[in-house]
């Protein structure tokens, strides 16, 4: 249950975004530290108030709502938190005999509330300074010039096999009865494609199959030989200041493909540092591991497998066909390229802010908030 100052905190939230969906997003970023309620809630307050004029669900009693807890327990129960943080209500409340919403309501009356750890990519001593020195001078030339980032083709590839990662904590199948559905996550029969992708300005480039395995000869080729072609629809006045950034992937440093991209993108190249070789040198260097910094790693490879893995994949060529619609799919998303340069710009200011470290711990943009 949540109080009437909150309910009404709702209602002004629905107000002021439309919906509870979008209301529970915003609710996030105001109060990081009160209890996050599911968006229905939203909607169920602003229904229950225009037809009963009430904010508390039926049966709530103001007031009287906590738990009659002497003061011995409580004590116990904040005490259990302050050694183990990552206990859980459950285990409390079985601990000492109560009911484990009865613990809940303790935490909660304490300002105290559950976060969930965040997977991040692990990050070497070496990798700080270039992550920050990446930052600084990304967001140096966007001071400069404000459309930076959209002269940018951010690229990079991807592995999709059969099974995929799916995540079934998000799949339901709603029935009277348990029809104990099943999902096949393992097969012998196997099979993978390499995906390349890229996204400049307000266009997606691709996808297009690579070879499973590239080499840096099969790299140039498609740099030769296709690239061209799926930059048709980007407009030439793009083309021509276009910067292009890969990844650290050793098929794109052989020399071969360093001469090919300078003599493709004489405004710029954004890689991996190149050696002592000045002519091959990247305008800015990419720092290593930090998928939390390109637009196909914090947007992109999840959008499309969470799209292509809703159902069971059977063949090579259907997986193919579902890469392909998914990135169709893309571009009838209202304003998203837009918003992932407004992410990029964030992440790029967080990363200054914590000198190189990790970021993703810190951010509240996920790919459902980018859809919205």
């Amino acid at each position: 249950m949540f109080t009437n100052s909150e309910y009404t905190d709702m209602i002004l939230l629905v107000g002021e975004t439309g919906n509870g969906y979008r209301a529970s997003i915003r609710w996030a970023e105001l109060y990081p530290n009160r209890r996050q309620p599911h968006y229905q809630t939203f909607d169920d307050v602003v229904r229950r108030s225009r037809e009963t004029g009430i904010l508390q669900p039926f049966g709530h009693r103001s007031g009287g709502n906590r738990s009659t807890l002497d003061v011995r327990t409580e004590e116990t129960i904040l005490e259990q938190v302050q050694n183990d943080p990552e206990t859980s209500t459950r285990k409390i409340g079985a601990e000492i005999n109560i009911n484990h919403m009865s613990v809940w309501k303790v935490l909660n009356s304490n300002k105290l509330y559950p976060f969930h750890r965040q997977k991040v990519q692990e990050l070497l001593p070496r990798d700080f300074p270039l992550r920050l020195n990446f930052s600084r001078e990304m967001l140096s030339r966007m001071t400069v010039d404000t459309s930076f980032l959209n002269k940018i083709l951010f690229t990079d590839e991807a592995s999709f096999t059969k099974d995929g990662t799916i995540n079934l904590h998000n799949l339901h199948h709603w029935s009277e009865a348990n029809p104990h559905v099943t999902r096949i996550t393992g097969s012998q029969y196997k099979f993978s494609v390499n995906i390349w992708c890229g996204i400049v300005d307000n266009y997606l480039v691709g996808p297009f199959v690579l070879p499973d395995r590239l080499n840096g000869q099969a790299y140039l080729n498609f740099l030769r030989n296709n690239l061209p072609n799926l930059l048709e629809d980007v407009p030439n006045e793009i083309q021509e200041t276009m910067w292009f950034m890969m990844d650290g992937a050793p098929p794109h440093h052989t020399n071969a493909v360093r001469e090919q991209l300078f003599f493709m993108f004489p405004e710029g190249i954004i890689g991996r540092q190149a050696g002592n070789r000045a002519h091959y040198r990247p305008n800015i260097v990419w720092p290593p591991r930090s998928p939390d910094l390109t637009p196909c790693d914090f947007f992109l490879w999840g959008y499309l497998k969470e799209k292509v893995y809703c159902n069971e994949v059977s063949s090579k060529e259907e997986l193919i066909a579902r890469i392909f619609e998914a990135c169709r799919s893309i571009n009838g998303i209202s304003d998203i390229y837009e918003k992932i340069r407004y992410s990029m710009k964030k992440r790029l200011q967080l990363c200054v802010q914590k000198q190189g470290g990790h970021i993703e711990q810190y951010l509240k943009t996920s790919n459902s908030e980018l859809l919205l």
